[in-house]
């Protein structure tokens, strides 16, 4: 079907058709998911097991082996590894690449079966297993909650009255706290109390499990009717737990009834090892994270979620105030507009380019209509293919622009000659778009498979970047109908008679005297040619590489780990300083720390730090994004001036996948491997990175070692006095940290009720004091006459595996560049002698790049097998096929020179633009090939054919580069898109020379034209 002749014949169809596709194009891009990031999924799982006593090596040996066998049945599972530390268990579960958000619900109901079925051989005294699937679950409102006077408390009560409220919106999928201090209350044993009354603790806790127990007492039947009978009495206060009597046997051989409040101190409290604290700005607080519904529009909930706020601030007591820590949709609005933007900017500079080198009302017709007509259709069908407005969408757009005039300019061109030549304007306007209909297509498809392999990846680099294929597809193929169907009928009706074609252009003489010197000296351009490709590949060295960009936000986070062993009370006391000391500067706008944990994720590339006493991370806001490097040098040059025993890692945001630590070398032993000999081997890794001069913040995954104390337990004593190492262990627990005996309710909420018997357990002589009794006594004995000796020891707090064995990970920043340093590291690393069993592994950005890489690579055969395809349908030979895939080398001219003279780095996104760059000169190449063959159809020599079709290509080729070039101008100030611009722009300038002159010549060597003598 001729499209053109259709459109001129039915042209109130077209014109109708082409206005609701706008209309329909502006609706879509107001109503669809604005975010900041594509969702893609966060393929990992979390499961925490609590093993109350153990030692790190029982937690491997008896818990996180059991479970690693038992999930090592999933294929699914393309990593496990797990940390295990005192009482307590914490395994990831990290899913192959290739299953995606929609599969990934079914993988985790056959993880919790598998976790299910293994509960019931866990050693006794393992807790339920905790299965965190929403590892990936984004939170990207979070707010602090603080006041002056306000407990800790108080502060729960009332984000509980906000969580209540925030719940019934509908856009809202949930509403988590951090940073809530577990309330309890706590009973302070007197000791001497007990004794005088011969009260038994034991009798004590049964007395308390007892009388908050939830009782079905059936139901009472009177007549016809059934009631149902409640036992009240249960313990709802603090003075409902005095009152409590306890029956006890004085030294008369008596019973007495004696008030627990009469025998110890009773009050509220809160756990000496908070999991979590939060603190705003320096003060106590608590945070409340919200997660929205996945694909909403986050700035139309962010702008919801800002009254409904407004609103419950109003019914807060004066004092307490709620304060924005991390709010995605102001990112978001700021992100989008600015993409917006800058789609708006491109277009109007592809309209100025067009306009000048075309004419203005090409310029119109072509920039204005047909580009803009382009990418509001493009906004109207991207909701069916489920895209949202993101970075990788509307940039997506921007880096089509250049190809989507292309198809148009070659229409309008061929319009304008056409028309100089004498044809009629309708008969001009069908042959031009219908001569070239299939070429263009052709040429389009193979552009447009060129971005193929980001979406036939698995990779979550490439699963990030995935709108780029489908958007650029989208778009290219619209352009392509715009260009056989509106375009034909505007060039009739817009472009006036005498229109110049743009063949006549000043620069065509000497464009054609370079043509025919090149296809003279055939075999010297092609050798000078090939001299400047080795020479840019030989300096790719010198071009700094770079996973990911970091990203430009006003926020960024201070990572700091205290010496191993440390309490989170005792780590929120030495942030004191920091806050202080960031606060102090003039360019910070907020500082929120997080104690005890990672922060939630409130930004998807970010990986939370699982749960650790130790760690805390601070999340410091600036003024202005502008002022991020200034205050992270100020604050790195302020803390290396002062003594410090705490690791830290100051980080900026990245954009897409980004790992933790930029560097990371893993040692992997044996499953039991010696720890001595991993952290020995570690220090040898450490000392190899220490001498980098671009690396800093050197460290590893097991931390310090700490010190421990063994009590020896004397069997035989034990077995004469009756008291055995599970009372031994309560005496201690009561002394050290209270021992749970109860619950207390009071309405929806539960504490634990926490016995004391309190003394300074820093002096280990007193600890050999400590009273322990036999199950239901009253008399005890110290814990000296027990042990044979209590003494301290070194141990490891933390033992990792890797893939069900033990491993040891070094990690570090770079100042620079990661991957270029640990490619440098290589040969020093190898020589590190390794034991048997033992093996290095490169982890970090420098393994991240090899893997995406290599999954990149995985969707490029079947885009090379269509891109064949496609030229060889087109053209029926297998020179031309030849031809076109030859020249593409060439352009890595201009992306390595390109990338050295603006110092930007080459990365994962600059995979992206070659891989465009490679779609644009095959596109270039099947046009002006097609043009060679139709000259020679018109009668034209080869030689003749060869030199007008490259005169005629010329300003196609010279309007469609430069329009993409300066199209993609204002994402130069993009952190993310900024490396692919740069690759495309240079990339475009040399390919789009070599294209025009190195086709020519390889087409004149192939088909052996000859040149005419000189006259």
């Amino acid at each position: 079907m001729n499209l053109a002749k259709f459109s001129l014949e039915h042209k109130n169809v077209v014109y109708t058709a082409a206005v609701l596709l706008a209309l329909y194009g502006i609706l879509s891009a107001l109503n669809m998911g604005w975010l900041e990031d594509p969702d893609i999924s966060v393929k990992s799982a979390v499961v925490i097991i609590d093993y109350p006593g153990a030692t790190p090596e029982q937690v491997e040996q008896q818990v996180v082996e059991v479970v690693e066998t038992k999930l090592q049945e999933m294929a699914q599972i393309k990593h496990l590894s797990s940390l295990s530390r005192d009482s307590r268990a914490i395994i990831r579960i990290d899913i192959r690449d290739e299953y995606w958000t929609p599969e990934l619900p079914q993988v985790w109901d056959e993880l919790r079966r598998k976790i299910r079925d293994i509960e019931s051989i866990l050693p006794a005294g393992v807790g339920t297993p905790v299965i965190g699937d929403d590892y990936g679950l984004v939170f990207g409102f979070v707010f602090s909650l603080q006041g002056e006077g306000f407990d800790a408390h108080d502060l729960h009560q009332y984000a509980r009255d906000i969580r209540r409220e925030l719940s019934n919106m509908p856009e809202l999928s949930r509403v988590d706290f951090w940073g809530v201090r577990e309330r309890q209350l706590v009973i302070d044993i007197l000791p001497s109390r007990f004794a005088e009354f011969g009260i038994v603790e034991t009798a004590m806790s049964r007395l308390l499990l007892d009388q908050n127990l939830v009782i079905d007492a059936g139901d009472l039947k009177v007549g016809d009717k059934r009631y149902a009978v409640n036992i009240g009495g249960e313990l709802q206060s603090l003075d409902d737990l005095g009152e409590l009597v306890i029956f006890a046997n004085n030294d008369q051989g008596r019973i007495e009834q004696v008030r627990l409040k009469d025998v110890a101190k009773l009050s509220y409290g809160y756990s000496p090892a908070p999991a979590q604290i939060f603190r705003k700005n320096g003060a106590p607080s608590l945070a409340l994270a919200i997660a929205p519904i996945q694909g909403s529009n986050i700035v139309s909930v962010g702008n919801k979620l800002d009254q409904r706020l407004e609103q419950i601030q109003q019914t807060l007591p004066v004092g307490l105030q709620m304060s924005k820590v991390a709010w995605q949709s102001d990112y978001v609005s700021s992100a989008v507009s600015g993409f917006l933007g800058s789609l708006m900017l491109a277009v109007l500079i592809v309209f100025a380019v067009l306009a000048v080198t075309m004419g203005l009302r090409m310029g119109l017709l072509i920039g204005g209509v047909g580009l803009g007509l382009t990418v509001l259709g493009s906004f109207a069908i991207m909701p069916a293919l489920g895209l949202d407005l993101h970075r990788i969408s509307l940039g997506a757009l921007i880096v089509a622009m250049g190809m989507m005039v292309d198809n148009a300019i070659v229409v309008a061109d061929g319009f304008v000659s056409r028309v100089k030549q004498g044809m009629s304007r309708v008969e001009a306007a069908i042959e031009s778009a219908d001569q070239p209909a299939m070429p263009l297509l052709g040429a389009t498809v193979v552009a447009v498979m060129a971005f193929y392999p980001v979406f036939g990846s698995d990779a979550s680099a490439a699963e990030y970047s995935r709108a780029l294929f489908m958007v650029v597809g989208l778009s290219l193929v619209l352009s392509w109908i715009i260009s056989q169907t509106l375009i034909p009928l505007l060039c009739v009706q817009m472009i006036p008679a005498n229109q110049q074609a743009t063949q006549q252009s000043r620069s065509l003489a000497l464009f054609r005297k370079l043509v025919v010197w090149a296809l003279q000296k055939r075999l010297l351009t092609l050798l000078a040619l090939i001299v400047l490709l080795i020479v840019s590949i030989l300096s790719l060295p010198l071009v700094k590489q770079e996973f990911f960009p970091t990203a430009k936000r006003d926020q960024f986070m201070v990572d700091v780990w205290m010496p191993e062993g440390t309490r989170s009370l005792a780590v929120e006391q030495q942030l004191v300083g920091l806050e202080q000391l960031l606060l102090g500067n003039s360019k910070v706008k907020a500082v929120a720390s997080f104690i005890g944990q990672g922060s939630p994720r409130f930004y998807l590339p970010i990986n939370p730090e699982l749960p650790n006493p130790s760690f805390a991370q601070l999340l410091v806001t600036t003024v202005d994004d502008r002022d991020v490097d200034d205050v992270i040098a100020e604050f790195e040059t302020a803390v290396k001036q002062t003594a410090s025993n705490a690791t830290m890692q100051v980080r900026k945001f990245g954009v897409g996948a980004s790992p933790k630590w930029p560097i990371e070398i893993r040692l992997v032993g044996p499953s039991h491997a010696d720890a001595k000999t991993l952290r020995q081997l570690a220090g040898q890794v450490e000392a190899v990175l220490l001498e980098h001069p671009d690396v800093s913040e050197v460290s590893n995954n097991w931390r310090q070692r700490n010190l421990r104390v063994k009590v020896d337990y004397k069997l035989q004593e034990g077995a004469r006095t009756g008291i055995g190492r599970s009372d031994v262990g309560n005496a201690l627990q009561a002394s050290l940290n209270g021992r749970t005996v109860g619950l207390l309710r009071e309405g929806d909420q539960t504490y634990p009720i926490v016995a004391y018997n309190r003394f300074d357990n820093s002096n280990d002589v007193r600890l050999n004091e400590v009273q322990v009794k036999a199950s239901g006594a009253s008399e005890g004995v110290p814990l000296q006459q027990l042990s044979k000796d209590n003494r301290w020891e070194w141990y490891d707090p933390i033992i990792y595996r890797w893939d069900r064995r033990r491993a040891i990970t070094v990690q570090a920043s770079s100042l620079s560049d990661p991957t270029g340093v640990v490619s440098s590291l290589k040969d020093s690393l190898e020589a590190i002698e390794l034991p048997e069993g033992y093996n290095i592994e490169l982890a970090g950005e420098y393994q991240n790049n090899i893997d995406t890489q290599r999954t990149l690579s995985e969707g490029v055969p079947l885009a090379i097998m269509v891109m064949l395809l496609v030229v060889i349908g087109l053209f029926n030979a297998f020179r031309p096929l030849v031809l076109v895939f030859a020249i593409i080398p060439f352009a890595f001219i201009g992306v390595v020179f390109g990338h050295i003279l603006t110092g930007v780095a080459l990365g994962f996104v600059s995979l992206l633009g070659i891989f465009s760059l490679s779609g644009m000169m095959i596109k270039n190449a099947v046009v002006l090939l097609d043009e060679i063959n139709l000259n020679q159809e018109r009668g034209q020599k080869p030689y003749d054919a060869v030199v007008h079709a490259a005169e005629s290509r010329l300003m196609p080729v010279f309007n469609a580069s430069l329009t993409t070039i300066l199209g993609l101008v204002p994402l130069l100030w993009d952190v993310f898109w900024q490396s692919m611009s740069v690759s495309i722009m240079f990339g475009l300038i040399a390919g789009s020379l070599v294209t025009m002159i190195l086709v020519p010549v390889l087409y004149a060597m192939l088909y052996r034209v000859d040149v005419p003598a000189k006259k």
